[in-house]
């Protein structure tokens, strides 16, 4: 029975790290997971940014949210 617990535990640890989708709409448009994402729009914003926040409101129904890119620009994470 622990057995089935722990891999039970293990699926949700695993999955809570994983993106929920790989598309983000927001009041800029569409953020997209692996794709360039310019900070257009974003106050005090620059493009070497690699971590950007976006206010309450930009997602519709959600509160703040923030983007992760790499050095060249891609989102990894939001």
């Amino acid at each position: 029975m622990t057995g089935w617990l722990v891999a039970a535990l293990l699926l949700v640890g695993c999955a809570a790290r994983e993106p929920l989708t790989r598309e983000v709409a927001t009041a800029l448009g569409p953020i997209r997971l692996g794709e360039v994402w310019v900070p257009a729009g974003v106050p005090e914003a620059s493009r070497l940014d690699t971590v950007l926040g976006l206010p309450a409101g930009s997602v519709p129904g959600g509160g703040a949210i923030r983007i992760h890119r790499t050095p060249e620009g891609a989102v990894h994470k939001v």
